[in-house]
């Protein structure tokens, strides 16, 4: 099942264009590298949208937030929606 989800999650990245960035990342993450100017990717819409698919994967995804919202209706949002509720908060 974990094999399932990592192969899933690397599926995701791919199609949003992290894999890379995420690589690198990481690489340099290897080398104790300090990370500045994170921001600009955190609220980069392919980032956004590759969290959201992620989560929503996730089994507790039905869970409330605080919010009182599930993944469920975040669901019928659009995906300009998602991202510019995410970029608000």
């Amino acid at each position: 099942m974990a094999t399932a989800t990592k192969n899933t999650k690397l599926r995701h990245n791919e199609y949003y264009g992290q894999q890379s960035s995420l690589d690198e990342l990481y690489k340099q993450s290897l080398k104790n590298a300090k990370f500045k100017k994170q921001y600009e990717k955190i609220i980069d819409e392919s980032s956004i949208l590759l969290a959201y698919r992620n989560i929503k994967a996730n089994t507790g995804s039905t869970t409330k937030g605080t919010d009182r919202k599930t993944i469920n209706d975040i669901a019928t949002m659009t995906n300009e929606q998602v991202v510019a509720m995410v970029r608000e908060r």
